[in-house]
């Protein structure tokens, strides 16, 4: 009985190792990720904490912690991605908590808006300021 357990404990961790790691293929390479934790144990915190990815995976990597976090760091892939399909990129996804934080405001402002609303308040936030210097 117990041999049988320990079967169905080792197939359920090969399973949940598998379901895993074909989840995270989806994504641009980076360091290998663990189940739950992420790349917690890897990633150096601070003001260049990613730089060794950077030059280990290129421009573009993926961290885990433990939501992935697609981060690019080269300027030209920067300004493809940002300045020229910019439209692709207008949506946010919900971060846990920020609905109860802003939730007095409509739309949420900078921080909860997304789409249409993110690109009108981003345009506003770049078009009051040059109206202001011009003292209009």
């Amino acid at each position: 009985m117990s041999v049988i357990i320990v079967f169905f404990l080792i197939g359920a961790i090969a399973f949940a190792y598998w379901k895993y790691y074909t989840y995270v293929a989806k994504y641009p390479t980076g360091p290998r990720p663990l189940p739950i934790i992420g790349n917690a144990l890897q990633v150096k915190y601070g003001s260049r904490g990613h730089t060794h990815f950077a030059e280990q995976f290129g421009g573009l990597f993926t961290i885990f912690q433990p939501a992935p976090t697609v981060q690019i760091t080269d300027y030209a892939l920067i300004k493809e991605a940002f300045i020229d399909n910019g439209e692709d990129y207008v949506d946010r996804s919900n971060l846990p908590g920020v609905e109860y934080i802003f939730n007095y405001c409509k739309n949420g402002g900078v921080v909860k808006s997304s789409g249409p609303q993110l690109a009108g308040t981003a345009e506003s936030l770049a078009y009051y300021p040059q109206r202001l210097r011009n003292g209009q």
